[in-house]
């Protein structure tokens, strides 16, 4: 599988991944009286640091609505303040196992300097890691990699005697299937989307995806509204090939994991560079610690009911109080003889999910009725309250609807 260009040409146009983009744009009569005015409507909270080229990220990420621009500075700095994210990185210490198994890292800078993030993505146990630290610890984890990019590029500038803000990043999806499809952890990722939609605008100067999978659409389009418009132009995805070339016109090799088509390497001379780029991998199951800390408000407790849904991906998450159950997935039969049977999608299975939620996703292939199963028949003399999220993935093409029963036995 080769380039495949942007994850959906009708959403994310192609874009040239032209060289120069460091230089300052020319800004058009009307643009120049925009920043000027911009200047004078957020003068009170302006820093002596905040120049025009601060200034014009704002605008350019509102397309220079003055309201709009002026409205988005001053929530994000009122959220630097509330959240002390000036002094993030003096006062927040990561639970190791955030440090040890969250993805990610810098392997150097690209050819105009700006710093390159490598994020193996599919090596990212997100259910492990949410199992074995709070959803806070890990948004601060990551704001905390920003701050430090931050910082970075500051260093660049005053190093390379020019002006760099902005991020190069490469997400290498190789591994990634259908237990991302979690929706606990697509949720936390498109926190941290908009967290930084929201609080650094302008910053991206490309994204590269490699590896992607054949699921990768489906994970898409959990994460495209989250994602903004401009930021969507710069995003290049590839397959599993012909990534390598492309990488190296924007970066030297020796600032490119030999993993990836470069030289670096570390020092114990990983090609992954596994010393500065966290790789993940399965959380140990004794580091657990907050299987029983989830959300509840965002679960119902189970009845007999029907939902209408669209055909495609269903995704599912549950939980009991007190003790297990068994669950299952079924079709139902609907020609001739056998109208009302049922086929087996999934075969029952007895799930711990009281200790820690059971969850997957399935692919319904046909329309038709689904049935989700909740199977309490060997332990009767026990009853379980139920609390369940079921989410579908609607396909472009709405060619049919289904059902799907949900259901206690």
């Amino acid at each position: 599988m080769g380039d495949l260009g942007t994850p959906e040409d009708s959403v994310i146009p192609k874009t040239d991944l032209g060289k120069g983009v460091l230089e300052p744009v020319p800004l058009t009569p009307e643009q120049e009286l925009a920043l000027a005015t911009f200047r004078n409507k957020v003068q009170d909270v302006l820093r002596q640091e905040h120049d025009d080229r601060f200034l014009l990220r704002w605008l350019k990420a509102r397309k220079f609505d003055l309201n709009k621009s002026e409205e988005m500075l001053r929530n994000s700095l009122s959220w630097r303040e509330k959240n002390n994210v000036d002094t993030i990185l003096d006062d927040f210490e990561s639970p190791d196992v955030l440090k040890k198994y969250f993805t990610g890292g810098t392997s150097g800078f690209d050819k105009e300097g700006c710093p390159i993030w490598v994020d193996p993505l599919g090596r990212l146990d997100f259910k492990g890691l949410m199992a074995s630290a709070n959803q806070k610890d890990m948004l601060l984890h990551k704001l905390c990699d920003l701050e430090r990019f931050s910082k970075v590029m500051v260093e660049q500038s005053h190093k390379l005697g020019k002006v760099i803000d902005k991020e190069t990043i490469i997400y290498d999806m190789e591994k990634v299937g259908m237990r991302h499809l979690w929706k606990p952890g697509i949720d936390t990722f498109n926190q941290f989307v908009t967290l930084v939609e929201d609080n650094y605008p302008e910053r991206l100067k490309f994204i590269f995806i490699i590896n992607a999978p054949k699921i990768f659409p489906v994970i898409w389009k959990l994460v495209r509204p989250f994602v903004a418009e401009e930021t969507r132009k710069k995003i290049k995805v590839f397959g599993t090939t012909n990534y390598k070339d492309t990488l190296l016109e924007y970066i030297d090799a020796d600032q490119l994991p030999a993993a990836y088509g470069g030289t670096l390497v570390d020092k114990s001379g990983d090609p992954r560079c596994g010393e500065m780029i966290v790789q993940g991998g399965e959380v140990p199951k004794e580091l657990y610690a907050n299987a029983n800390s989830l959300d509840r408000d965002k679960f119902t407790s189970v009845t007999v009911m029907r939902l209408q849904i669209i055909k495609d991906y269903k995704i599912w998450q549950f939980f009991t109080e007190g003790y297990d159950i068994g669950f299952a997935v079924y079709k139902r039969i609907e020609d001739g003889l056998r109208k009302g049977n049922l086929e087996e999608i999934i075969p029952t299975e007895r799930v711990t999910s009281h200790i820690y939620p059971g969850d997957g996703s399935v692919v319904c292939k046909t329309v038709g009725t689904y049935v989700i199963r909740f199977d309490n028949t060997y332990s009767w003399t026990r009853s379980k309250k139920i609390l369940y999220s079921v989410d579908v993935m609607v396909p472009d093409s709405m060619d049919g609807f289904s059902n799907v029963d949900i259901f206690t036995s």
